[in-house]
């Protein structure tokens, strides 16, 4: 499962009682090692079975910064799994550059990154005022993104392939409380006679990237290209 992430900005969790860190931190990289912790790590818990152990492979970041830094990020993120009765279990964490192996564990942490990336652009090209909060997205907004978000987005919408998709944005609610809104990727074409109006410009490369996909989907590539004002 490939899981994006939101966070609002000016959300931060709390720092109160945390065990004791190893590492110097300044605040945003420890905002953000909470926030991987207890997000991700609420979703592998749900996921996790007895025994599952859980390998953690990230890049080059501030959060894993020292050696100190990569203990405490083992530390909090153990802290938010629960363990089944009678079960040791194992947190590793990798840094993909120090992986021997043709450079494989680098492919792998690629794909969150760019999935990571079409989503932020995304949700900031839909806009705090017109985020929904409720319902199925937003409505009567013009969402013109780059292609190559809108290939990645695409992609995330397929159904019915091994890797699942979810994202979720957290927000700031009322009280102190936290608004948690789940959705899943999405990525709509151009309906015949729509505006093409602020839409980014169809190089070569992304144009073979689009056909490729409409073909892959059975969608009639000279009708969409023509509802883009593109011609076939």
């Amino acid at each position: 499962m490939l899981v994006c992430v939101g966070v609002e900005k000016g959300y931060s969790l709390s720092q109160d009682n945390l065990p004791l860190l190893e590492h110097d931190w300044v605040a945003d990289p420890l905002q953000k090692l909470l926030e991987i912790c207890v997000f991700g790590g609420i979703v592998i818990d749900g996921l996790r079975g007895v025994g599952q152990n859980v390998h953690w492979i990230t890049d080059d970041d501030a959060i894993v910064s020292t050696e100190k830094a990569q203990l405490d990020a083992m530390n909090l993120m153990g802290g938010i799994l629960h363990k089944y009765s009678d079960e040791h279990l194992e947190v590793a964490l990798g840094i993909a550059s120090k992986f021997d192996d043709e450079r494989r564990a680098e492919d792998l942490v690629a794909i969150p990154d760019l999935a990571a990336g079409a989503f932020s652009e995304t949700l900031t090209t839909i806009g705090k005022s017109s985020m929904p909060t409720s319902g199925s997205g937003p409505r009567d907004t013009g969402l013109f993104i780059q292609i190559k978000s809108t290939l990645i987005n695409a992609w995330r919408s397929e159904a019915g392939k091994p890797l699942k998709h979810m994202n979720a944005v957290i927000r700031i609610a009322g009280g102190g409380q936290t608004l948690v809104s789940f959705g899943s990727p999405l990525s709509r074409i151009l309906r015949p006679g729509e505006s093409t109006e602020g839409a980014p410009t169809l190089n070569s490369k992304w144009r073979r990237a689009l056909e490729a996909y409409m073909k892959r989907c059975g969608i009639d590539r000279a009708e969409v290209l023509k509802s883009m004002g593109i011609d076939a």
